[in-house]
């Protein structure tokens, strides 16, 4: 498992908390309906060895 790069981006209303693993081009995973970042975390380390796999969430 890489270690994550985690951040957080405010936007009118509200703040988007995100983390990023990986180098190379973005891949956002976004989840559907009441989904939240741990629906990738089967994933996520494996989409890392070939691009930024970018996992958001709200708070």
């Amino acid at each position: 498992m890489t270690s994550p790069a985690v951040g957080r981006l405010r936007v009118d209303g509200a703040t988007l908390h995100y983390e990023v693993r990986g180098t190379g081009p973005l891949l956002l995973l976004i989840p559907g309906g009441t989904g939240g970042a741990a629906s990738f975390d089967g994933v996520t380390d494996d989409l890392a060895a070939d691009a930024a796999a970018q996992r958001r969430w709200t708070r």
